[in-house]
């Protein structure tokens, strides 16, 4: 609990924001991409979707914790993007995965730092 008040203390609220926004962001994307864009079985959707919602209210309620479950969960959306960059022909879908990400991570550093 301590914890989550020196991280609140210090904290940017434009940029919790932003990094929410942005997780929310990879949601849907994963959800357009995997559902409509590329569509692929209900399984992969539903593990492509199913631990980010799943993470959705700790993100969203506590910036302190949501920035380390965040942080830890986004991280094989990431490798997931660049592989599917390097490997594959698409390039517009896993630009934005990777965006999204790099966006998210870079809010959540400048998060902590004082205004």
């Amino acid at each position: 609990m301590m914890s989550d008040q020196l991280m609140q203390q210090g904290s940017r609220p434009e940029m919790v924001w932003l990094a929410r926004a942005m997780f929310v962001a990879l949601i849907g994307l994963q959800i357009v991409w995997h559902a409509v864009l590329h569509p692929a079985p209900p399984t992969i959707t539903l593990l492509a979707t199913l631990p980010l919602v799943l993470c959705l209210r700790p993100v969203l309620a506590s910036p302190a914790r949501g920035r380390f479950i965040g942080a830890l969960l986004v991280l094989p959306w990431f490798v997931h993007g660049v592989t599917t960059l390097i490997v594959t022909e698409l390039r517009w879908l896993p630009s934005i995965e990777v965006g999204l990400i790099l966006t998210y991570i870079a809010a959540q550093k400048l998060e902590s730092r004082p205004a």
